[in-house]
């Protein structure tokens, strides 16, 4: 009863929740590295599956790429998405970093996939699975987005990003109420 009155609100709680980006969603990315690495294995259900960003091209004197030219590289390269077809009221995304994990990466959210807010920044120092939760603005609404997007910023190993699994927790978003017409008699 408590989870009816909450939708009816128009109220997302975490036990009405879905995984959005499985049920629903289609993945994209920048750029994976072969066919055995899409987009669209990292919300597939199967840990055992994954996407990879390429790996990074070696720097002139041979090394890993780092500074400018590694921010450079992976802005074009080292992100995933999912669109989830319709607006949620998200509350949560979680990662499941395989060993070429992001030691440091963002949440960005996006209405149309093409004009992106950075909802969240974190750091790792291990691969693994990282709940993040998504807190409501400061006026008390809802972050609601139709894409998701997580970017990495700085690697943790020699290699590029690979997620095993994404999950995006979240509630189909209610249109907004549209005014009733006044009748005049």
């Amino acid at each position: 009863a408590e989870a009816a009155e909450a939708a009816a609100r128009g109220e997302c709680t975490d036990a009405m929740a879905v995984d959005a980006a499985r049920a629903a969603g289609r993945a994209f990315a920048a750029a994976s590295s072969s066919i055995w690495y899409e987009a669209s294995q990292a919300i597939d259900g199967r840990e055992g599956t994954r996407w990879a960003s390429p790996t990074p091209p070696a720097a002139a004197d041979g090394g890993p790429l780092r500074g400018d030219p590694w921010r450079a590289w992976a802005r074009e390269h080292g992100w995933w998405a999912v669109d989830l077809r319709t607006a949620h009221a998200l509350r949560g995304v979680e990662l499941l970093w395989e060993e070429a994990y992001a030691s440091e990466f963002a949440i960005d959210v996006s209405a149309d996939g093409a004009h992106w807010y950075q909802l969240s920044t974190h750091r790792l120092h291990a691969p693994g699975w990282v709940p993040i939760a998504v807190r409501p603005r400061s006026d008390g609404s809802a972050v609601v987005a139709q894409f998701v997007r997580v970017r990495g910023i700085e690697r943790g190993s020699r290699y590029g990003f690979s997620l095993r699994e994404v999950q995006v927790r979240g509630c189909p978003a209610l249109p907004a109420p549209r005014p009733v017409p006044q009748v005049l008699a």
